[in-house]
């Protein structure tokens, strides 16, 4: 599958007066970045549809878990059962909103946080199903709370979690495609050029791209534990990873801690999402505003670009949804895969090794 490159008419551009370089056209307020006022950000970050909506479903679940709590408590008709169902029916997503604000957990029952959206499935319709079934007889409000925030329920996994990939570069998709030539800033803040960033380390002649939102990000920080465990998986295939983000580096704390032991991972700034819109791969409005305030609402969707010794596409992998991430197995698998597709053709020089002059 292919998807259209971006241009200048793209609605990225048009809706956020962002330059090719990534850089707000002068007026314009950058949310996540100075001169912008707290209440200036607040205010143009609920204007959009998905900040509007994340403020709204925070509002119905506070609400409705305070209201649930005092009529469990007062033994309100038609049953303390109904009304502990309808408080049931509003933790799949709060724990959610609790992971990912408050414990920042490296890792979301054991698992990604796509593999485990079942488990919050099943809670979610259970208690729904449960307070509806035991008020039904009086149709009073247990029911109505269960309905309203599987609601939500339904509407934050189905609209609020879904990412828009149409705009990505053709060439993400085209195996050995030449990857254009970009800069990006390493951890001092200084620009590095992608020849030198892709020969920095003759023996790991494989570079991996990872786009991550911030260590604000619980589903972000629960695939780089899995890449930190797969480490040494990882630099035996070749492999040299990046993790770039467009979250401060000085803001980074839990992501500096995960990769300081790890000689084959390192992090990369992207200032105001600037590769990331080259590329095609920004989306709107993915953070909610209050969460690293400093950071942009605007982010890379998840992605990986595996890229070979001769600066060449071997495989990306773009999600349509930002608890849905690739993992290292997946990574090794794909250089497996390239290596023998490599020799069934005829070479047989390693997928990594560097051309000689």
């Amino acid at each position: 599958m292919e998807a259209r490159s971006q241009d200048a008419a793209s609605p990225i551009m048009a809706t956020e007066a962002i330059g090719a370089s990534g850089g707000h056209i002068a007026g314009s307020c950058s949310l996540g970045s100075l001169p912008c006022s707290p209440k200036a950000s607040i205010l143009q970050a609920l204007r959009r549809p998905k900040q509007l909506f994340f403020a709204v479903m925070l509002l119905q679940l506070s609400g409705s878990m305070l209201y649930t709590l005092v009529n469990i408590a007062r033994g309100a008709p038609p049953s303390t059962l109904s009304w502990i169902f309808a408080f049931g029916s509003t933790l799949p997503i709060t724990s959610l909103i609790a992971i990912s604000t408050v414990g920042r957990l490296h890792a979301y029952f054991g698992g990604t946080a796509g593999q485990n959206m079942a488990v919050l499935y099943f809670v979610s319709m259970l208690t729904s199903l449960g307070a509806i079934g035991t008020s039904a007889v009086h149709l009073r409000s247990p029911s109505t709370v269960a309905l309203i925030s599987t609601l939500t329920w339904a509407t934050y996994d189905q609209w609020y979690s879904k990412l828009d990939i149409s705009l990505a570069a053709t060439w993400l998709y085209q195996h050995l495609a030449p990857v254009p030539e970009f800069q990006i800033q390493d951890l001092q803040g200084q620009v590095v050029r992608s020849p030198q960033l892709l020969s920095q380390h003759p023996n790991l002649p494989l570079t991996l791209l990872v786009f991550y939102r911030g260590d604000w990000c619980f589903a972000c920080m629960s695939q780089l534990q899995f890449f930190v465990q797969r480490a040494a998986s990882l630099a035996k295939a070749g492999v040299m990873t990046y993790f770039v983000s467009s979250q401060p580096l000085d803001q980074r704390k839990a992501v500096a801690e995960l990769l300081a032991d790890q000689p084959n991972m390192a992090q990369l700034y992207d200032p105001n999402n600037a590769l990331a819109f080259d590329w095609g791969l920004l989306n709107l409005d993915v953070k909610p505003v209050f969460l690293s305030p400093q950071t942009p609402v605007d982010a890379a969707v998840p992605t990986a670009i595996l890229i070979n010794a001769q600066h060449q596409l071997v495989r990306s992998w773009i999600s349509t949804d930002f608890r849905s991430r690739v993992l290292p197995v997946d990574i090794i698998e794909a250089v497996k895969e390239e290596a023998a597709s490599r020799t069934k053709s005829g070479y047989n020089e390693p997928i990594g090794r560097r051309a000689t002059s």
